[in-house]
């Protein structure tokens, strides 16, 4: 869902370098996109404490992360382009729709909550965890 319907790069981006803020560091975006995008979080913690000497335990830093990008998304999150018109074309014809997603549950959450249900007003009808690879299924 992340990178076909939204784009929570900007955010996670912001994210980070409000993270390197206390520090005086910041992440170019180069730096970002070779290091820290597509990478799972607790990764990215592990890369801003050894390139940068955060000095974060684990779930210090994912919680930190977490409530910045929070903050950062309470306005919504960017669509992809075409998503719209796709979410518009499902919702004007009874279209469903399936998603598969590995995004942790917290960060999925808030992307339905803020981009499909909360701005465009797309019903979820279901969500439920497949038994592989730590997906989840989503019906709306």
């Amino acid at each position: 869902m992340d990178g076909l319907l939204i784009d929570s790069e900007p955010i996670s981006y912001q994210a980070f370098n409000q993270m390197l803020a206390p520090k005086a560091k910041h992440i170019s975006k180069v730096n970002y996109a070779n290091h820290l995008s597509g990478h799972r979080i607790d990764e990215n913690i592990n890369y801003l404490n050894k390139t940068f000497a955060l000095d974060l335990d684990l779930p210090t830093g994912i919680a930190q992360f977490r409530a910045l990008q929070n903050s950062l998304a309470k306005n919504g999150l960017p669509l992809r382009p075409g998503a719209l018109e796709l979410l518009n074309y499902a919702k004007a014809h009874h279209l469903t729709i399936h998603l598969a997603t590995s995004s942790h549950p917290k960060k999925l959450n808030l992307c339905l909550k803020q981009i499909i249900f909360g701005i465009y007003l797309i019903p979820i009808i279901l969500v439920r965890k497949l038994l592989q690879a730590n997906q989840h299924l989503i019906s709306f």
